[in-house]
């Protein structure tokens, strides 16, 4: 049985990994387009890159990506834009603050 799990193991050398097309500017959201997957030895795999794209479309990127760069899951917000989350909303505005005068006897 030992050996199977090894001979398994030894089969698994390459995991995919994300990497952007062009250039990704700071504050762009991520499109399709604009990444690549491509097939790099396990071993050399950091622990926060993207490897399912996926995982990156959609995304607003916090810091410019060049061309070629490996994507990392801490180059992106936690959650997810859409194309709406792009026209400004009603949600971001600040909200209008009304002061109460207490007078204090």
């Amino acid at each position: 049985m030992e050996k199977t799990i090894i001979a398994s193991l030894d089969c698994i050398k390459y995991g995919p990994a994300v990497y952007a097309n062009r250039e990704i500017k700071k504050g762009e959201i991520v499109t399709a387009d604009a990444l690549e997957t491509r097939l790099l030895e396990i071993h050399k795999l950091p622990d926060h890159i993207i490897h399912i794209s996926a995982d990156a479309v959609g995304r607003r990127s916090i810091y410019r990506i060049a061309q070629g760069q490996l994507l990392s899951m801490f180059g992106f917000p936690k959650e997810k834009y859409t194309v709406k989350d792009c026209v400004p909303d009603s949600r971001l505005k600040p909200r209008e603050t009304t002061t109460t005068n207490v007078s204090h006897h």
